[in-house]
């Protein structure tokens, strides 16, 4: 079998074209990163001066993955003190109507 032939391939067919299934998967990719960017933000919240290897043991996560979140949000939602990282208070989703 073919990866074409496969029935989710199938089912994608069924939905609309291979742009619409791009786009819902971007938008489902964009959800993950969004609630794992939080979810770093929570434990920084936790466990203040955390390293990413710390975070991602914590969080049960690659620290790749961690590390991108801590460089995408750094100046916005973390600082960074001597590979220490700090969640930015103002960030606070809780606090400044911040979306995620």
């Amino acid at each position: 079998m073919t990866p074409s032939q496969t029935p989710l391939a199938a089912g994608a067919r069924d939905r609309g074209s291979p742009h619409d299934m791009a786009r819902v998967l971007a938008e489902i990719e964009d959800r993950i990163q969004q609630i794992e960017r939080q979810a770093v933000f929570e434990y920084l919240t936790r466990n203040p001066g955390a390293r990413a290897a710390e975070i991602a043991t914590g969080l049960g996560t690659g620290r790749e993955a961690v590390s991108a979140h801590l460089s995408g949000g750094k100046g916005e939602l973390f600082s960074n003190r001597d590979g220490s990282w700090f969640p930015i208070p103002a960030a606070d989703p809780g606090g400044s109507g911040m979306t995620w």
